[in-house]
């Protein structure tokens, strides 16, 4: 005989979905540790709204502090520059020489004027700005989004649109089982659609579908949807730095204030004063001192006097606190001291190499996760539209896009520390076979055809005006 009467195992779908939420939230603001503190709390305390308070003051601090605005400043210089620069390359056996040629060029050129206009509202017109603003917010706020938008414009129908973590309309569906911090997952755990709030302070949302999202983000877990900002580990540090050299500078004032108390031996207020042209008028009572001010005169009220309280020197001490909360704070922004500060005055070279390395691996990941989130799928889009508005003709290319698709992404170059040196290590390397002239020349920001073209073109004048025969002759 069946039961009809009993009911099925049911899911606490809100309570899973919080989970999933807050699983991976490491590092942040909880309710256990409010005052900044984000090192001691337990892994799974925290939430996706204090995710965003955090966010907050790392923007606060990008903007007000100076040493986190360096440090920014230094890895967007080192990833983003003037701005990545876009090589393409056809296929050598589908084209001659003379033709690949012209067809890279053609690609290039379309690419480079299309990321002039590829932001939508106008307000980033060129590939660095575009570049620059999604590695700020990525590097300040945990992650950044782009919409794919499809325009009527003729000759360059894709654009996007930026959008900040907080557009996301993480708060608006926590009852919806399916739905993590405004993204729409599947059973497995794929994106499905994305949540955005309609405006920056409109209460609408709208759906955007995945494949039409870009999500620039640091994944650090498998359930990992939304990004943390990547001072996490260091805002508090920088909040114990201010506090520090606010308190020693608020001590060395007042060491250095001169001030004067004027004593009232007689009971009650003082009773007049000499104010104006001759004329005696009653004084106001006194108030009671609350704040020393340098050159300040103040009449004390009867019975008070002033007791001198000498706030204590730092000594020593100032520069060795410092010093290692910068340290500190570097350590947390993943770089070593000398690039976050640029202070390479207690380091040698080995060293100096040493941490430039680390550094570089370090800016090697955010490079690689700009170019495979957001540049590759953008300039993937971009060919389409080049060969759909007859820029360049590829044969057979939307049957097998895959066989052109080879693009190199040149990144700012990486300065040498010992220039002889170095370049004789490439020069080994090069005759060993371990390295190719390709290789080192994207290394340095070129590429080798162009710099085999500079070469021959040179040789070429030379020859013309003669100074090759002048320095053979001599």
């Amino acid at each position: 005989m069946f039961n009809f009467f009993r009911k099925k195992p049911q899911i606490d779908y809100k309570a899973l979905n919080e989970f999933l939420a807050t699983f991976y939230n490491g590092a942040q603001l909880g309710e256990k540790s409010f005052n900044y503190a984000n090192a001691d709390a337990d892994f799974e305390e925290f939430s996706a709204d204090e995710r965003a308070e955090l966010r907050r003051r790392a923007k606060w601090h990008s903007a007000n502090d100076g040493i986190s605005a360096n440090i920014d400043a230094n890895i967007i210089a080192s990833t983003v520059g003037n701005g990545i620069k876009i090589q393409f390359r056809v296929p050598e056996h589908l084209f001659t020489p003379k033709k690949q040629r012209e067809i890279n060029n053609r690609i290039e050129d379309y690419i480079e004027n299309a990321f002039d206009r590829l932001e939508i509202s106008g307000r980033f017109n060129s590939a660095m700005q575009i570049e620059a603003a999604l590695m700020k917010t990525l590097i300040v706020e945990g992650e950044c989004f782009a919409q794919i938008i499809h325009t009527k414009d003729r000759r360059y129908p894709t654009k996007i649109a930026l959008y900040e973590p907080h557009r996301i309309a993480d708060g608006a569906f926590k009852r919806e089982p399916n739905i993590v911090d405004g993204l729409e997952v599947d059973e497995t755990g794929r994106v499905l659609n994305y949540y955005f709030n309609d405006g920056q302070y409109r209460n609408e949302t709208k759906k955007i579908p995945a494949d039409k999202v870009l999500h620039l983000i640091e994944r650090d877990y498998p359930s990992q949807y939304r990004g943390v900002t990547h001072y996490a580990q260091s805002i508090l540090n920088l909040r114990n730095l201010s506090g520090y050299i606010d308190a020693a500078l608020i001590g060395a004032r007042t060491r250095k204030s001169i001030s004067f108390a004027v004593k009232n031996s007689a009971n009650g207020a003082p009773k007049g004063g000499i104010i104006g042209r001759g004329k005696e008028t009653p004084l106001a009572p006194s108030y009671p001192v609350q704040k020393i001010v340098a050159g300040m005169v103040h009449y004390l009220n009867a019975g008070e006097e002033i007791q001198t309280l000498a706030a204590p020197d730092v000594g020593n001490e100032f520069d060795p606190f410092v010093k290692t909360a910068l340290r500190l704070i570097a350590a947390g922004r993943r770089f070593s001291y000398e690039f976050a500060f640029s202070d390479f005055s207690q380091t040698n070279f080995t060293s100096g190499r040493m941490g430039e390395n680390k550094d570089w691996r370090i800016l090697s990941m955010y490079k690689a996760r700009i170019t495979e989130q957001v540049l590759r799928p953008i300039v993937r889009q971009l060919l389409d539209d080049a060969i759909k508005t007859g820029i360049v003709d590829l044969p057979n290319y939307f049957n097998n896009p895959d066989a052109y698709f080879y693009p190199r992404f040149i990144y700012p170059i990486r300065q040498y520390i010992n220039p002889v040196d170095e370049v004789n290590a490439e020069r080994a390397a090069l005759e060993m076979g371990l390295t190719s002239k390709t290789a080192l020349a994207a290394a340095r920001g070129r590429e080798f055809e162009e710099i085999a073209y500079e070469i021959q073109k040179e040789k070429e004048l030379e020859e013309r005006l003669g100074i090759a025969r002048k320095e053979k002759e001599q």
